[in-house]
């Protein structure tokens, strides 16, 4: 190994600034490095495309040249050769019309024009194959050497590539970068969204909490008040009446002989279907017929009187009842607050439910956000290694 072989080999040192460079600095200066050495890598490139443009125009002609009547063949072979050989030339014309247009373009990086390049070619090859194979047949050196051309620039081309690997690596980084700084927006404003939803829901629950709270110092204080405890003291005093009431038409249905009066109005199609409705259900039928219709039934009775006395209790407690529920009728404010607190209270449990789900979903976005910073700061590590 020569003293210029150790030279050549050395490696470029980084600039130390770079070292202390903030990453959008540093990401700004690798775009600028990458611009400048883009466009002399698609110049290169360019410069190999228009090589294999200047071969093709040396060699269509020496291929329109080819004469096979010189071929010691029969012309059958002759003319199916001659038909290959014509439609290869007529794909190696196309071929490099396409180069031709391929170098009029503009490209942002090496890639786009070695992947159009390759494209160029490969549909040359999928489309001159079968003329080629049969061309070949008679015609070898002119056909093989539009061939060797094309195989000499792919060489060529993977080595433009290779050679400028670190450059694609950096122009990939900063995509990248970039496709992640977006997405760490987009996840930020999503983030951004959600929070808003958050805040909106608690501002709801605190709405719903202190309506709660309200709605129960209401309800506490009229169970507090004077009016609630008369109240609920008429509701005992009720229940206590209608049993009374209950236990009255009992004791006046032991009073009441419905068997003799049966007997007495047996042919009457009037009474006796009272009587009977007496007999299945005598609180109904007292309740249909009402205390006069049984007086004016009984008043041949020997205990009459008795009867009339226990008709009279029991109008006397009904009329009581009535007054009482009378005085009850009125809207139960107590009742009403209860339902409008179980529906509250159901409002708050749903709110709070939702706020679960979203904050879930705000702790998977950060989760996001957080990998995606990850995956940028990797990028950026490699665009700071990266030596142009």
């Amino acid at each position: 190994m020569g003293l210029f072989d150790i030279f050549k080999r050395k490696k470029k040192a980084r600039p130390s600034y770079e070292e202390n460079l903030s990453p959008q600095d540093l990401i700004s200066l690798r775009e600028k490095q990458v611009k400048e050495l883009q466009k002399s890598a698609i110049k290169t490139a360019k410069e190999r495309i228009s090589s294999l443009i200047n071969e093709l125009d040396k060699e269509i002609p020496a291929i329109e040249k080819v004469n096979l009547n010189e071929k010691k063949v029969e012309d059958k072979i002759k003319a199916i050769v001659q038909g290959n050989l014509e439609s290869f030339l007529r794909q190696v014309k196309r071929l490099k019309q396409n180069l031709e247009e391929l170098n009029q373009k503009e490209f942002g990086g090496l890639q786009e024009i070695a992947k159009e390049a390759d494209s160029v070619l490969h549909d040359f090859e999928k489309k001159s194959y079968m003329g080629f194979e049969k061309a070949t047949y008679l015609v070898g050196k002119e056909l093989g050497d539009v061939v060797n051309s094309i195989s000499s620039f792919f060489r060529d081309i993977k080595k433009i590539i290779s050679d400028n690997k670190k450059l694609i690596d950096a122009s990939h980084s900063i995509e990248r970068i970039k496709s992640v700084k977006q997405d760490i927006l987009d996840k930020d404003k999503a983030k951004e969204e959600i929070e808003n939803e958050i805040n909106e829901i608690k501002n709801k629950l605190k709405k719903v909490e202190k309506e709660e709270k309200a709605l129960s110092r209401e309800a506490e204080n009229i169970k507090n008040s004077e009016e609630y405890k008369k109240k609920a003291e008429k509701k005992i005093e009720l229940e206590e009446k209608k049993y009374k009431l209950k236990k009255k038409i009992d004791e006046l249905r032991s009073l009441i002989n419905l068997k003799r009066l049966a007997g007495i109005f047996h042919s009457s199609e009037k009474q006796m279907p009272i009587i009977k409705e007496m007999k299945e259900d005598f609180q109904a039928a007292f309740e249909k017929y009402k205390a006069e219709k049984v007086l004016e039934m009984t008043s041949e009775a020997e205990n009459k009187e008795e009867i009339r006395r226990k008709a009279e209790e029991i109008s006397f407690l009904k009329q009581q009842i009535k007054e009482l529920y009378e005085y009850l009728s009125g809207k139960d404010e107590l009742l009403e607050l209860r339902k409008t607190l179980s529906q509250l209270d159901t409002e708050r449990a749903l709110l709070i439910q939702e706020k679960d789900k979203i904050e879930n979903k705000k702790e998977q976005v950060s989760l996001d956000i957080k990998r995606l910073e990850s995956q940028k700061e990797k990028e950026i590590s490699i665009l700071r290694g990266c030596d142009l």
